[in-house]
């Protein structure tokens, strides 16, 4: 450094750059410095004339330029920390504020529990999700007391466990908001000191209600379908489209009366459920809905896992697009008791069509609502000459009042009523017939027909 009026001059200190020119009065020198990370400022040296010459620092000049050089490289030094302290501080501030806000979002909150004074600190997080003041702390009995009744003594016996043993857990229940109950998921660990005993609980506390609530209806919905499955004997299924996901419903596995753990490769190859003639069927049902996108309708022979032979009718709605992929759905049915009533019936049908004697049924208005075959060759009538009809317009000559009157009292106590009556036939004649009329009563016991 020159001593010279206005001296130009370039000057460092460690990694700090000072400006080109050192300007000032007589007395004090000022120049600008950069010393990186933003840092910058004014330097000002205070000067003094001693010797006009040139010449060489002696060692104490060194020494105190050093000191110098030292001391401003000091103060730039803790000037960059005390900035970057600053920075952190100003981060942290930001992130604990976003903490706050998703908290806030997500209703949870954290919880300190100070084992050893049984007191529960609680932030304003936790105070918003529990209904409490601001920055309460509770008596781990106050805290007991706001955990509904039904759920009080599994929390408190957990607590103890936890804290006996330490570690984690995680648990549901329900607490009390004034006579409200709500469902809350807590989170808790615990940590021993050196010598094994615990210290402090720590956790955390979120509002899980309306998520509970949308549960339990998905639960119950799923247990009532569950029910209407069973009583039904209708399951599901669903098969990807290149046959490499295959699932089916429990449902379907007790049709098939099959094992927990027995898995369908395939709806025509489970384990042999079907003839070789219903499989073919099957085959050719589903490469056409591939085909085609549409369902069908399969009514087949089966056999269950224990040999027992059953009907069972094989649904299929189509193409289903899910995001893993193209999927078939569909329903299989046990109508094997349904089918056999429909052949009891069938074969009823038949005895009381092709009956010697004349049957009518008519509905309680009366309405004539079937006529066998007997019926047309004695009356000459075909059925669709009565169907709909009142049976009086037939009837010549019926039972007196007296005869009428028992007649209803017996049909309306369950009981049968035996009589006679002058019948006309299509072609005005008449001929006199016997009677028996027998009252049908429906499922719930009213009077149907």
């Amino acid at each position: 450094l020159r001593a010279e009026p206005r001296a130009r001059v370039s000057l460092g200190v460690g990694s700090t750059r000072f400006g080109p020119e050192l300007a000032g009065d007589a007395g004090v020198l000022a120049t600008r410095f950069d010393a990186g990370d933003g840092v910058t400022g004014r330097l000002l040296v205070k000067r003094e004339v001693v010797q006009e010459q040139d010449r060489e620092l002696l060692v104490g000049e060194r020494e105190l330029l050093d000191a110098v050089a030292r001391r401003v490289e000091g103060f730039l030094s803790r000037s960059a920390s005390e900035r970057q302290r600053r920075e952190l501080e100003n981060r942290l501030r930001e992130s604990e504020a976003a903490l706050q806000r998703a908290q806030r979002i997500a209703r949870i909150g954290s919880w300190r529990l100070d084992v050893a004074a049984g007191s529960l600190v609680l932030p304003p997080e936790a105070c918003e999700v529990l209904a409490v003041p601001l920055e309460s702390a509770l008596a781990w009995e106050e805290w007991l007391a706001r955990v509904h009744p039904d759920d009080r003594e599994r929390v408190s016996a957990l607590t103890t466990a936890l804290i006996g043993a330490g570690g984690v857990d995680d648990e549901e229940y329900r607490i009390l908001i004034g006579e409200h109950p709500r469902w809350v998921r807590a989170r808790a660990e615990v940590t021993l000191d050196a010598a094994g005993r615990p210290g402090t609980m720590v956790g955390t506390i979120q509002d899980i209600h309306e998520q509970k609530l949308v549960e339990m209806a998905l639960q119950s919905t799923a247990e009532f379908l569950e029910l209407a499955q069973r009583i039904s004997q209708l399951g599901g299924w669903r098969v990807k489209t290149d046959w490499s996901d295959i699932f089916i419903s429990g449902q379907v596995r007790r049709i098939f009366e099959m094992d927990p753990g027995d898995t369908a490769r395939g709806m025509t190859e489970s384990l042999g459920y079907y003839p070789e003639e219903e499989v073919t069927r099957q085959r050719k049902a589903f490469f056409r809905t591939l085909r085609t996108g549409e369902g069908f309708v399969l009514e087949q022979r089966a056999r269950t896992r224990g040999g027992r032979e059953i009907r069972v009718e094989l649904r299929c709605g189509g193409k289903v697009q899910r995001p893993d992929g193209e999927y078939l759905v569909g329903t299989v049915q046990d109508v094997t008791g349904r089918r056999a009533q429909e052949e009891q019936l069938q074969r009823l049908g038949l005895v009381v069509e092709y009956s010697q004697q004349t049957v009518v049924i008519t509905s309680i208005e009366p309405r004539v609502l079937y006529v066998n075959r007997a019926f047309e060759q004695a009356t000459g009538y075909a059925s669709e000459d009565v169907v709909g009809k009142h049976p009086e317009f037939m009837v010549a000559k019926g039972p007196d009042k007296q005869q009428e009157m028992a007649r209803g009292l017996a049909l309306l106590s369950g009981r049968s009523w035996v009589g006679e009556q002058h019948t006309r036939r299509k072609d005005g004649s008449e001929f006199l017939e016997a009677v028996r009329v027998w009252p049908l009563r429906a499922a719930d016991g009213t009077l149907s027909e």
